[in-house]
C-alpha cells in the first residue's frame, strides 16, 4: 500500500493576526465604555448638585395647575382638531387625487377636441376662411361736442 504524506503549511499571515485583531477591538471597546461611564457619572453628579440648590422644583410645583390647564387647552383646541383634520385628509386623499386627475384629463380632452374640430372644419372648408367684413373708417369733420355744465342754485 502506498502511504500519503500530509504537508503541514503554516496558515497565512492574516489568519494568524485575527486573534490579535479581535483582542485589540475588544480592548478598544472596553476603553470607550469606561470613558463614557466616567463622563455620565460626572455629568449626573454635576446636575444633581445644581438641582439641589435650584428653585426649579418649587416653581414647577407652584405652576403645576397652570401647566396642566394649558396642556388641556392645547389638547382640546390644537392637537384634537389637528388629529381629526389629518385623519380626514388621509381618508379623502384618494378622492382628491381622483378628482384632480379627472379635471386635468377632462381639460386636456376638451382642448384637444377643440383643436381637432377646428382642424377638421378648416380641412372641410378647403381653405376658404370666413370672410370678415371690413368697415371703412369715416372721419368726422365736426369737432366733438362739449356738454354744458349745469348750474345748480341752492336756495336758503
Amino acid at each position: 500500500m502506498a502511504s500519503t504524506e500530509t504537508i503541514n503549511t503554516p496558515p497565512p499571515g492574516l489568519q494568524q493576526a485575527i486573534p490579535y485583531l479581535l483582542s485589540a477591538g475588544s480592548a478598544i471597546l472596553s476603553g470607550i465604555s469606561v470613558v463614557s461611564r466616567f463622563f455620565v457619572a460626572l455629568l449626573s453628579t454635576t446636575t444633581r448638585s445644581i438641582l439641589f440648590f435650584s428653585p426649579l422644583p418649587i416653581l414647577l410645583y407652584v405652576l403645576a395647575p397652570v401647566i396642566v390647564f394649558f396642556e388641556l387647552v392645547v389638547d382640546t383646541f390644537i392637537r384634537l382638531p389637528l388629529g381629526v383634520t389629518m385623519y380626514l385628509l388621509d381618508a379623502f386623499y384618494p378622492v382628491y387625487v381622483f378628482c384632480g386627475v379627472a379635471c386635468i384629463v377632462g381639460g386636456l380632452m376638451g382642448l384637444f377636441g377643440r383643436l381637432l374640430s377646428k382642424f377638421v372644419v378648416d380641412l372641410v372648408m378647403n381653405g376658404y376662411p370666413p370672410v370678415e367684413e371690413v368697415k371703412p373708417e369715416v372721419e368726422d369733420a365736426r369737432p366733438p361736442r362739449r356738454h354744458k355744465r349745469r348750474k345748480i342754485k341752492v336756495e336758503e
